[in-house]
């Protein structure tokens, strides 16, 4: 970590970027962070770095008058984390100490964030993972003799000529948060393993399974598995209000082109119907990412109930 003697004497511009790279790299610390095994003593520590930063940060010049209040804000808070602290290592004390570590982190980043006009990517955002609690889980996969992901079996999407590489990534956050089983692209497919679409995804293209094959040659093979013939379903305009719509216990949707939608072959395979999102608008339009996501909110809920 940079001494704060040395970023005092910097440049107004550098000291910003650097004090910027130093707040990333702690955030990042603490998000990795096991809080059973920190000890007040690292938080205070860490606390009192972060006020001397917060000092340095209060001098800069393009700071905003609420940007000003907010890091007033935190610093205060902050000048008390010791006290708080003290002869306290309980879970839930050491829990908050992190959690206002992170906040006063993550709020100063992005103040000076803005002042140099580099606003992030959502990739670009350090976002915690998190492990739902108390709520349905469906299955446990284990790969290796070790527990994997959670999913609905049967679950399957189909990405039928999605163009844009962040598009594609975006499919497969939704679906691995969601709890699909797999993704399957059609062969003409932004690739998964484009930058973009690695970013977009949020590292979910290395949790989800999925492959790249024509829709029909993937139903066949699924059935020869020994499986039922599974419903397929069509996400597209025209079809059953999705509010109604008759969400199978197994089935795999079909998201179509930004461009062009679903190809009239495809919907022909549609068994399990054709889904539409009312939209009162006067675009009428959703992005596919958007639309997925809205879809796989009304299945999964209805597959939580059964």
């Amino acid at each position: 970590m940079i001494k704060i003697e040395k970023l005092a004497f910097l440049p107004e511009n550098q000291r910003r970027r650097k004090i910027i790279l130093c707040l990333d790299t702690i955030e990042k610390s603490i998000q990795a962070a096991d809080c059973s095994v920190i000890g007040s003593k690292e938080i205070s520590d860490t606390g009192f770095y972060l006020n001397e930063i917060l000092r340095l940060v209060l001098s800069d010049s393009k700071l905003s008058g609420e940007e000003r209040v907010d890091i007033v804000s935190l610093k205060n808070q902050l000048q008390d984390i010791s006290g708080v602290l003290s002869g306290d290592e309980s879970a839930a004390s050491v829990a908050s100490g992190v959690g206002l570590l992170r906040r006063v982190v993550n709020n100063t980043r992005h103040h000076l964030l803005r002042i140099t006009g580099v606003l992030p990517a959502e990739w670009d955002l350090i976002v915690p993972e998190r492990i739902k609690s108390g709520s349905f889980i469906p299955e446990t996969a284990f790969v290796g003799g070790k527990p994997g992901r959670f999913y609905f079996p049967g679950l399957f999407v189909y990405a039928e000529d999605i163009r844009s590489p962040f598009n594609v990534g975006s499919i497969f956050r939704t679906a691995e948060a969601f709890g699909a089983e797999k993704v399957i692209l059609s062969p003409f497919c932004a690739s998964p393993e484009h930058p973009r679409a690695k970013r977009s995804s949020m590292g979910t293209i290395d949790i989800i399974p999925w492959e790249q094959k024509k829709l029909e040659i993937w139903l066949k093979e699924y059935s020869h598995d020994g499986e039922k013939t599974i419903p397929v379903i069509a996400l597209e305009t025209g079809g059953t209000d999705i509010n109604n719509f008759a969400f199978p216990e197994r089935g795999i949707v079909v998201l179509g082109s930004e461009e062009l939608g679903i190809q009239p072959e495809t919907l022909k395979m549609a068994t399990g119907g054709r889904v539409s999102i009312p939209l009162p608008g006067a675009k009428a339009s959703l992005n596919v990412g958007v639309a997925f996501g809205i879809l796989m909110e009304k299945w999964t809920e209805k597959l939580s109930l059964i």
